[in-house]
């Protein structure tokens, strides 16, 4: 892992890939590397528990083996570790009744871990927007639904983006 104040520009060494199952083991830990060192309202929402490790791994499971997904990840080619990750999936504008706006956050049950009192209404935004603002005027065939995106807070700063 870079020392997290390391800010040496390192593109050339980021290869993004689409996620493989294989990458499970550092999807689990990937959103809290990206977000609890510097955002405490995630930390709290969504722990670094053994049970919620379990349920990144069933949603990067999920966005790997559904076809309308397209979860890509940043790996550092070096150590071959991923140091980011962007989960992107295809929303239809008349979408079929198992596709429920949210994405990933309404698909998969929330743990006893999630603290749904600062998380649900972060999601029933999402899901509101997602209703009301893309699909509300019905136009087109269907979007881009940007789930999640994040750089682990070491490689923040250091053109990961750019790859």
């Amino acid at each position: 892992m870079a020392a997290a104040h390391d800010k040496t520009p390192i593109e050339d060494t980021i290869h993004v890939l689409p996620a493989r199952p294989s990458d499970l083991l550092s999807l689990e830990t990937i959103v809290a590397r990206s977000f609890h060192p510097g955002n405490p309202y995630v930390q709290s929402a969504l722990p670094d528990t053994p049970t919620m490790r379990g349920w990144w791994r069933t949603v990067f499971q999920g966005e790997i083996e559904n076809p309308a997904c397209y979860p890509l990840i940043a790996v550092n080619t070096p150590s071959n570790e991923v140091v980011g990750f962007l989960c992107l999936r295809y929303m239809h504008m008349h979408p079929a009744e198992e596709e429920k706006a949210g994405g990933f956050w309404t698909e998969h049950p929330w743990t006893e871990d999630h603290d749904e009192g600062k998380w649900r209404f972060v999601i029933d935004c999402l899901v509101h927007w997602e209703e009301e603002v893309m699909r509300g005027n019905g136009k087109g065939a269907g979007y881009l639904h940007l789930e999640l995106m994040g750089v682990e807070q070491a490689y923040q700063g250091r053109d990961v983006g750019r790859a």
